[in-house]
Order: C-alpha cells, then structure tokens, then sequence
C-alpha cells in the first residue's frame, strides 16, 4: 500500500487547503493518477500552481505538463520547484494544443459552458484509455461540494460510454476514456 492509499486517516476539508486548491484526499488521488499515466500532461487551470506541482512531482522526467489558465498567476515557491518540463500557457482553455496527452486534468471554468468547451477542444488528444480528473464534480454531501456545470459533463461523458469511472476522492473524479465524442 502506497501512502497516498492512506488518505482515510487523516482529515480531508477546504481547512487543510494551501498553495493547492484541493483537499488532501484530492490531492493524493491526482499524484496517485498521474503516476499510473503515460505521456504528456494537460492542466486546465492553475492559480497558483499547487497542482501543477503535484503533477510535477509525479511525473517522471521526460512528460511535458502543459499548463494552461487565462492568468500569468504561479507561487513563488512552487515556481522554484518546476522544471522546463512545465509549459505556461497564459490563455483560453478554448484554444487547441496539438499533441497527445495521457492525462489532462480540468479545474479551470466551471460552468456548463465552459467545462463542456474544455472537453470538446481536448478530448480527441486524450489517448484511448487516458485519463481525464475534474474537479469539483461530484459532491461529499448533496448538493454540496460540488459545481453542477462540472457534475453534468462528467455524468453526460459517462453515460454516453465515452468515458468510464476509475476512482474519486472528496469532490475529485477519475475517468478513463473510452471512446471518441460523437
């Protein structure tokens, strides 16, 4: 068992947030993830870099992390941490990197709209059984926890069989592709 198997014994809530925006549960299943994956790495939406660093620090030298939020935001601190393998990209989520990920990672524009874009640009670069993590998609306690645009995406990818759930943690959900949009 690895420790970031080990996260039910410690308190995970929005108190225990830093740099990173994400719960400590949340944070240890995107290391976990991004281990078990392959290839380039996609992150929509960075604000300070918290995650960024996670997914640096999981990935092996030679993956290229693509970064991308609207604002030239990062932690001094994380900024010390990252290597030339971490592409800034300051701009729309909209616009199309051309090359292959085996992850991307969505917590940037939150709305129906917005999720719903992040996916049509970037889905086809997924690789077949890639994954693709959201945040804030699903919900601890009903109604809560949780951005409806985000839960509607990831339950419309799922129940069309273009994707298939792996795992969650707080409000962070898994999946792997399984098919092409349509």
């Amino acid at each position: 068992m690895l420790f970031e198997d080990l996260t039910w014994l410690f308190t995970n809530s929005n108190h225990n947030r830093n740099i990173v925006k994400l719960n400590f549960n949340e944070a240890a299943l995107l290391y976990k993830t991004t281990r078990q994956s392959w290839g380039n790495i996609l992150e929509i939406g960075r604000y300070n870099g918290g995650s960024t660093m996670i997914l640096h620090a999981a990935s092996h030298d030679s993956r290229k992390i693509y970064s991308v939020d609207l604002i030239n935001r990062v932690d001094k601190i994380v900024a010390q941490h990252l290597t030339e393998r971490v592409i800034f990209m300051d701009q729309d989520s909209k616009i199309k990197i051309h090359t292959v990920f085996g992850l991307i990672f969505i917590d940037g524009n939150h709305s129906p709209e917005g999720v719903q874009a992040d996916i049509d640009t970037h889905w086809e670069n997924l690789d077949v059984d890639g994954y693709a993590v959201f945040h804030d998609a699903i919900g601890v306690s009903p109604g809560k926890d949780y951005w409806p645009g985000v839960k509607k995406a990831t339950d419309t990818l799922i129940n069309k069989n273009f994707a298939a759930k792996v795992d969650s943690a707080g409000s962070l959900l898994v999946l792997r592709k399984t098919g092409e949009l349509k």
